[in-house]
């Protein structure tokens, strides 16, 4: 891998990242994992095992010895495609922050981290049909709470 590869997520724009790949009726978003093993991870296994309203369904691939997140994107199109061409309207902006609010609420449902959701308008879908919003959840995205503990002083362990 190389050295950009290498970094987190976080890090770099996510767009950078995002690989799309069509296969027979389905389209998907793909994204490589940071960290190995993301089968174990609870965020990752929350999400395999419920639907959680306004987020893109989600499974993990294996290519080449590289875990590769699939996030189906089939019948939806990218915010940044959807404004290319018109200007956004106040109501579009409300409907944006409602629909990332409702998901942030959901998150908090299931015990994930908030901070794990994409907000790169580039990697938020709407459906073509409803215009309902579809937010990326990527499991660890961010450095969070537990990781900033230090694990040098025994009191903190």
């Amino acid at each position: 891998m190389n050295k950009q590869t290498e970094r987190k997520i976080g890090q770099d724009r996510i767009a950078e990242k995002v690989i799309y790949k069509r296969e027979l009726n389905h389209s998907y978003m793909v994204l490589p994992c940071q960290d190995k093993d993301m089968a174990e991870r609870y965020d990752y296994r929350i999400m395999q095992h419920n639907r959680i309203g306004g987020l893109l369904p989600c499974s993990l691939r294996y290519l080449d010895g590289e875990e590769l997140l699939y996030y189906d994107i089939t019948s939806r199109q990218p915010l940044a495609r959807l404004y290319e061409s018109r200007k956004m309207k106040a109501a579009d902006l409300e409907r944006i922050i409602r629909d990332t609010a409702a998901v942030q609420a959901q998150l908090g449902e299931y015990m994930l981290d908030e901070s794990g959701v994409l907000l790169e308008e580039e990697v938020i879908f709407a459906d073509v049909e409803t215009g309902e919003l579809y937010f990326a959840f990527y499991p660890g995205g961010r450095i969070g709470f537990y990781e900033r503990v230090s694990t040098e002083n025994s009191k903190c362990v």
